[in-house]
């Protein structure tokens, strides 16, 4: 696992399957893509793989013969500061094009999209990225990539924009469960039912949805209760949250009832402890298991199902 003190405090991951590249500077190139598409990451910080992060690969050297080093189950574990100059999201200038860059340094992706809900450009902004998104993932070079990106639930209200996301997973380049939908943002809907009602046609498309952090009082009952489960990713840090209090303790009856095939494995190392737990593990849903990671590798994207290349 690639590792740097200086990163360790405020962290995004991305896997990435080792076998997809041939050589280093294949695994740059890659990186730079992460760098273009700005990943939102589970604790919906914005995170990117930043310039100061390819110089340090640099400066360690790492070569063809390195590689082992880096690779952990097969997958690389790259590692990234918080974002903290907004000139690094372009795609953020060409919405906002009066933004004050000194007022929103290190800025979330929360803080982004209110931005962007006050101005009246959300929709041109989630237009953007996934413009991005579909343009990285039509290429050949990434094929196999995994993204996984949070969305406010805002924009799952707005018809015209889920029926776009629709379209595009009718195209030749679009593969199932390579865009995940992160449902996790914290600015609540006015219109829950038709949010449901358009996640769910999104899951029957071939998104992957993924939840987090339901458990803060901004998401009630019936959305857990409404969306498909099944193909949904769930992670540790939702159900850590589910047993936090006693008010918060109907959201894990639910989650089991409606999924119905977890692993009994996560009952069976305890989940009593939301520090320990919450970089315990990573439920695949969408393939009918659980699995348990080691607590030193956290939560974090999708891992790539890239194939090797020849």
């Amino acid at each position: 696992t690639f590792r740097d003190n200086s990163f360790s405090r405020n962290i995004g991951s991305a896997y990435i399957q080792g076998s997809m590249f041939k050589d280093v500077e294949e695994l740059i190139d890659v990186i730079d893509s992460i760098i273009l598409l700005n990943i939102f990451n589970e604790d919906e910080s914005l995170k990117v793989i930043t310039p100061d992060i390819l110089k340090m690969i640099t400066n360690r050297s790492v070569l063809e013969a390195d590689l082992p080093e880096l690779v952990e189950n097969n997958r690389i574990l790259l590692e990234c500061q918080p974002i903290t100059d907004m000139k690094r999201v372009p795609f953020c200038y060409e919405v906002f094009p009066n933004v004050d860059a000194e007022k929103y340094q290190g800025v979330d992706s929360n803080t982004i999209f209110d931005l962007a809900s006050q101005t009246g450009v959300l929709k041109q902004l989630c237009y953007r990225i996934f413009d991005l998104l579909f343009t990285y993932l039509s290429k050949k070079d990434y094929e196999g990539l995994r993204l996984e990106i949070a969305l406010p639930l805002a924009i799952f209200a707005d018809n015209e924009f889920v029926a776009y996301l629709k379209r595009h997973a009718k195209t030749k380049n679009f593969r199932k469960d390579s865009i995940c939908l992160n449902l996790c943002n914290k600015t609540p809907s006015p219109d829950i039912k038709n949010v449901i009602q358009n996640v769910n046609l999104l899951s029957d498309s071939g998104y992957l949805l993924a939840i987090d952090n339901f458990c803060e009082g901004y998401i009630d009952f019936d959305f857990l209760t409404g969306i498909n489960y099944k193909r949904i990713k769930i992670t540790g840090s939702l159900l850590a949250s589910a047993v936090q209090g006693a008010k918060n303790a109907g959201y894990l009856s639910i989650i089991y009832a409606a999924i119905g095939r977890l692993s009994s494995e996560i009952v069976q190392k305890g989940i009593d402890n939301k520090d320990e737990y919450s970089f315990a593990s990573v439920f695949e849903v969408a393939y009918g298991q659980g699995s348990y990671l080691s607590k030193k590798m956290p939560i974090a994207f999708l891992p790539s199902t890239a194939k090797s290349k020849s």
